[in-house]
């Protein structure tokens, strides 16, 4: 097994961070998508494993907020925002519908175009992480039908 964040999150593999609204989940994966991008050894208390490349990709909150949120993180840390210059954030209204997977007639999930325009873009990539921030926002249907 390779490892993210060591012993925490799986590297290839799908990982959430749950709980309620309000309680800095999407800060905290910027927290972690930033130190993967910069190459930096820690995330608040956890050592980083995996570092390179990553992609941010918010449904949650507009571009403004995130950036300030990014300007914020760097500044508390210490650390020039250019140094995760390796960590794009991405927004629905830059590449379109923000739905990733709808349930079919069937049943079936079917990946929609965003998904297959991500994988586009990450796959030359190759990156070390890839942060969708909200699930909900990205998955047609009811979150306990898909």
């Amino acid at each position: 097994m390779t490892w993210v964040v060591e012993g925490k999150i799986p590297r290839g593999d799908v990982s959430t961070l749950d709980g309620d609204g309000g309680l800095g989940k999407t800060m905290a994966a910027m927290q972690l998508a930033m130190a993967v991008a910069r190459g930096a050894p820690d995330w608040p208390g956890f050592i980083v494993a995996e570092q390179g490349p990553g992609v941010f990709l918010s449904a949650d909150e507009p571009a403004a907020e995130i950036h300030r949120r990014a300007y914020r993180i760097a500044a508390r840390g210490s650390f020039d925002l250019a140094s995760a210059h390796d960590l794009p954030f991405w927004f629905p209204s830059d590449l379109g519908d923000c739905l990733m997977a709808a349930q079919t007639a069937r049943g079936a999930i079917e990946p929609q175009p965003l998904f297959r325009s991500l994988a586009e873009r990450r796959l030359p990539m190759r990156t070390a992480l890839t942060v969708t921030a909200h699930v909900a926002a990205y998955l047609g249907g009811t979150e306990n039908n898909t």
